[in-house]
Order: C-alpha cells, then structure tokens, then sequence
C-alpha cells in the first residue's frame, strides 16, 4: 500500500508538472511564432523600398520616355549594376517595354553583377508577373508567388527560390514599360533554417495552398513545382489539421500528441499591392483589410513526448 501510496503520489507530480510544462510550451511557442512572423515580414519591407526608389530615378524615367535610346540603356545600366552589387538580393534587376521585351537586365550571381549581352535578351510577354504588372495603375506593386526560378522552361538547379516584385512605368499617362526585381528568397528562408533558435519543435513556412516552402523534411519542399511526381503538401499529410489552420488567422491546439500553433504572415501588410489570387485572377489589396490578401502559413509542430521529456527532468 505504501508504494502505492508513493506512486500515486509520483504520478500526480508528474502529471501536475506535465500541465505546467505544456502550458510554458504553449505560451513560448506562441511568442516564437510572433517572433519569426516579424522577422519574415521586415525581410521584404526593403524591397519595396528598392522598388520604389528605382522606379522614381530620374534616369530611368528618361530611358523609358526616349523609347529606350542605346545612350540612354547605357547610363542604366552602369546605375543598375551598381546598384545590384551593393544589394546582394536580387538575383535580376530587369527593364521592360510594353511588349514584354527585356531592354535591360542585370543578373547578380556569387558576388557579381553583369550585364546581359543584347542579343541574349528575352520576350517575357505572357509570363502572369509581366501580365499582372500591365493591369496596375502609376506606382502600384506586384507580388508574385513564393517559387523556384524557371531557366529554359526548367527548374533551375540548385534550387533558386524567388519572389518577383514589379511596378509599371507611365510616360505622360501611358503604360511604357515594366520595372521587375528578382528577390532571392533564400534571404528570406534563411531565417527558418536556424529554427531551433527560435522554436522547441522547428517552423515550417506554407502558401496559401498548403504546400511546403519550408518543411522539416526537405524532399517536401517545392513538391508542387514539379508535374512529374506526386505532390507531397502539408494538406496531404495532415488533412484536419490543415482545415483548422487556413480558417483562422492564428492560434494553437493539441491534435493526437501534438501540439500545433500557427499564424499568418501578411509579407505586404499594411501596404497597397496586387496579387494572384488561387483562381489565377490579379486581385488588388489596399493594405487595411490584409486578411483577405497575400499570405503564408508559419506553422510548427511539437510533440507530446518532447515536452513529457522536459517535464520529467523538472520533476
């Protein structure tokens, strides 16, 4: 009876400390979260930022209104390669015309930037970044999704991840051309390969599709860029709990012997921007009502035994 006693008496500890644990688990992960949802967002607030500034240059304005002039691409050019090397982000800093045809492109690899060769230039006409630029008003953004650079119709490799941001360019009110920047998201995704700085269980960063940007296993990431194998998606591999997540902004629950918390990152909050919508129309956000806008999904997941684990070495 005595150990029984005893035992019992263990137990309860146990599972006292058990509560506490899970509810210090619950609030820090909570905290976590609102941590890297900042830090995700204040990556890009620059780049708007960038965009703005070189749209406004007043040596662009003149290369776009004298029909892109070979004197006038030059002085650009010089502009814009400098420009490229001091940021290090974007991986092309591109001039536009109206058709789609690039007049000027800096590409930004390994510390360097160059200079593309005229005859090595493309048409990007049909591209939906290019197409979504030409609906925009003077000064309005453009978003893209969050994917891997295409080269020649393929995934380019090793994996390049980017968001493209583009603005249109007006001369005396009309559309003349397109300024697009190449983010390299790797900046950005950086900050959830060091997880375990700021989560017990890791993060992982979802589109508004469910499917992974970030995951804990790798060979999930970017599954949906490729048409032929079968697509790997958190909505796959956790169904129920993906309904709970894409309804609400935010929030945390225990499902099975997990713990699962999540919140929406708003990368554009706050600012006027246009995006593709999932049915693939160009949808404009005016930065107040930003739920009904451009997202992703910062999720982790911790389990039970792990914070059993820490509960056990308290007791």
């Amino acid at each position: 009876p005595l150990l029984v006693v005893i035992a019992a008496g263990s137990w309860k500890v146990y599972q006292s400390q058990l509560t506490v644990e899970k509810h210090i688990t619950e609030t820090d992960e909570a905290r976590n979260l609102l941590v890297m949802n900042r830090l995700l967002i204040s990556k890009l607030a620059p780049v708007i930022a960038d965009l703005d500034y070189l749209s406004h240059l007043s040596v662009l304005k003149r290369a776009v209104s004298s029909g892109f002039t070979d004197s006038s691409l030059e002085r650009l050019s010089r502009l814009f390669i400098s420009f490229s090397r001091r940021k290090g982000i974007y991986d092309q800093v591109r001039l536009l015309d109206n058709s789609g045809m690039e007049m000027l492109r800096v590409n930004y690899s390994n510390g360097r930037a160059e200079l593309v060769p005229g005859e090595e230039l493309q048409l990007k006409a049909g591209r939906y970044y290019f197409e979504a630029a030409l609906q925009l008003q003077e000064s309005e953004i453009f978003i893209s999704h969050m994917d891997l650079n295409m080269e020649q119709g393929k995934v380019e490799r090793p994996f390049k991840p980017m968001i493209r941001f583009a603005t249109p360019l007006f001369v005396n009110d009309r559309l003349s051309g397109v300024l697009i920047l190449n983010y390299l998201a790797e900046e950005l995704l950086n900050l959830l390969h060091d997880e375990h700085a700021y989560s017990l269980g890791g993060f992982m960063l979802l589109n508004q599709e469910g499917c992974w940007l970030h995951s804990y296993n790798k060979e999930d990431e970017w599954d949906f860029m490729f048409n032929d194998r079968p697509t790997s998606s958190f909505e796959t591999g956790y169904p129920e709990e993906w309904q709970l997540i894409k309804k609400s902004e935010k929030g945390q629950f225990w499902w099975g012997n997990r713990l699962i918390s999540h919140q929406t990152v708003y990368p554009l909050k706050g600012r006027s921007y246009s995006y593709l919508s999932l049915s693939g129309r160009v949808e404009h956000n005016d930065g107040i009502n930003s739920q009904e806008g451009y997202y992703w999904k910062l999720v982790s997941i911790i389990p039970l035994s792990l914070v059993e684990k820490i509960g056990r070495a308290h007791v």
